[in-house]
Formats: structure tokens, C-alpha cells, sequence
């Protein structure tokens, strides 16, 4: 078969439009299986959290968090929501804010997102609160050894702190737990309501009325143990007061028998 000029030029043409064509359909080729791999990782991240493998979860919202071109917030969610199931509350606080600043602006997405924010203060501000109370026992038991007297016997959890400083601590744990439940109050605040069903909105006001009342429970512990700590500084400051006094006591009485063991020598002695 005869080719002519016109057709020899023609199949030219194609090649070359093959050709330079080539690089937009592999990277749509590239793409479609960065894609495909990339949901086949997020289905599996997915399985992993509610079957509670929190480590493989992880590893695979990680990997999706950096890869994902198209809906970056859900890499961000699914990692700190992991975390938060993993009991890692901070870390869960952290990519949980990275997702609601990337986040589309939609009562939904930004409602799913706030939720699981509320859950991981209020998981920290149980933390915090826990930390606080048990402070808070170590001070009164520590204040007993000092009442008596008696020193700290060995392993005692609290070290040599004082009760003081102990209780400085119990309040500065209580007031972080405060501060948590009211950010977690203000997170199930600003969830929109047309982005919840109404079962969803009264487990929302239920979970707000709980925080509430944890936050007030927070803010008690935090004044208690501050009045707790001046009522041990000011026990502190009556002891040494009368320490002090005492000492005090102690010289005058050894200066007055001195004079008096010196007046009697003198009255002894004779001159020849």
C-alpha cells in the first residue's frame, strides 16, 4: 500500500500529539492510583480504629495526613480522634485544631470535628482533675507527719515537698482542669445545630451540662485547696512563732542562771 505525502504527514501529527500528550495522562494515571491507594489506606485506618488497633490506625492517618492533596482535614480528624481513643488526649487536642483550620466551612464537617475536641479536653481535664485530688490527699498526709512532728518515713510518693507545695500544685492541676472543661463547653457551644439530628443535639446539651457541672467541680478543688495552702502557711508561720518565742524563753533563762551561778561565786569569795 502507497502512503502519501499527506497521510506520511498526518502520522506525524498523531505521534507527536501522542507524545505530548503522554505526561498529562500519566499523571492522571498517577493520580487515579495515588488515589485508589490512598483510599484502600483510609478504609483500612478505619477498620483498625473501631476493631482498637490505635497504633495501626495511627501509623495509617499519619501517612494520609501528609499524602492527601484533595480533603486534607481528614487526615488531621482521623489521627487526633485515634489518638484521643488511645488515651492521648494532647496529642489528640493537636491534630484535631490542624483539622478544623483546614476544615471545609460546613456545619457538618466542622460539628464532626468539634465533638471529638470536646471529648479530648474533656478527657484531659479528667486527667487534670484526678492529679489535683490525689495531690490534694498527699498534702493532708503530709501535713500529718508535720503536725506530729515526725519526718516523711521513706517512698512516700510526694518526695520531700511540703504540704504547701503540694497543695500549690493540686490547685494549678484543678485550674487547668477548669479550663479544659470550659473550652470543651465552648466547643459543644459552637457546633451548629442544623448540622445535628435531634438525638445528636440532646447528647450534646447532655455532654454540656456534664462538663458544666465538672467545671464548677474543678473550680471548688482549685479554691479549696487555695484556702487549704493559706491555712498551712498561716499554721506554719503560729509554729515558728512560737518556736521562736520559745527559743527566745530558752535564752533568758539560761542568761538568768549564768548571773545567778556568777553572783553566787562572787558572794563566796573572801579578802585576806
Amino acid at each position: 500500500m502507497t502512503v502519501t505525502p499527506l497521510e506520511r504527514q498526518r502520522r506525524v501529527r498523531r505521534r507527536w500529539l501522542v507524545w505530548a500528550t503522554l505526561p498529562l495522562w500519566l499523571g492522571a494515571f498517577v493520580f487515579g492510583t495515588h488515589l485508589a491507594v490512598m483510599n484502600i489506606v483510609a478504609a483500612t485506618a478505619r477498620g483498625q480504629y473501631h476493631d482498637g488497633s490505635i497504633g495501626g490506625a495511627a501509623v495509617g492517618w499519619t501517612f494520609l495526613k501528609s499524602t492527601d492533596p484533595v480533603e486534607k482535614w481528614k487526615a488531621p480528624f482521623g489521627l487526633g480522634t485515634t489518638l484521643t481513643k488511645g488515651e492521648d488526649g494532647i496529642l489528640g487536642q493537636f491534630y484535631l485544631v490542624d483539622a478544623l483550620e483546614v476544615a471545609p466551612d460546613d456545619p457538618t464537617t466542622q460539628c464532626l470535628i468539634l465533638i471529638n475536641y470536646a471529648i479530648a479536653l474533656e478527657m484531659t481535664g479528667d486527667e487534670a482533675l484526678a492529679s489535683a485530688k490525689e495531690l490534694a490527699a498527699w498534702a493532708d498526709e503530709a501535713q500529718s507527719y508535720v503536725d506530729a512532728g515526725q519526718e516523711y518515713p521513706p517512698g512516700v510518693p510526694w518526695s520531700d515537698a511540703t504540704p504547701e507545695e503540694l497543695r500549690a500544685d493540686a490547685a494549678e492541676e484543678a485550674e487547668w482542669a477548669e479550663r479544659d472543661y470550659a473550652e470543651a463547653v465552648q466547643a459543644r457551644e459552637e457546633c451548629e445545630p442544623e448540622g445535628q439530628s435531634s438525638e445528636q443535639q440532646q447528647q450534646n446539651e447532655e455532654s454540656s451540662e456534664r462538663l458544666e457541672e465538672k467545671q464548677e467541680e474543678a473550680q471548688g478543688e482549685q479554691e479549696q485547696q487555695e484556702q487549704e495552702q493559706e491555712q498551712d502557711q498561716s499554721e506554719e508561720e503560729r509554729r515558728q512563732e512560737e518556736l521562736e518565742q520559745r527559743n527566745r524563753e530558752a535564752q533568758q533563762q539560761a542568761e538568768r542562771e549564768r548571773q545567778e551561778q556568777e553572783g553566787e561565786g562572787g558572794a563566796g569569795t573572801k579578802n585576806w
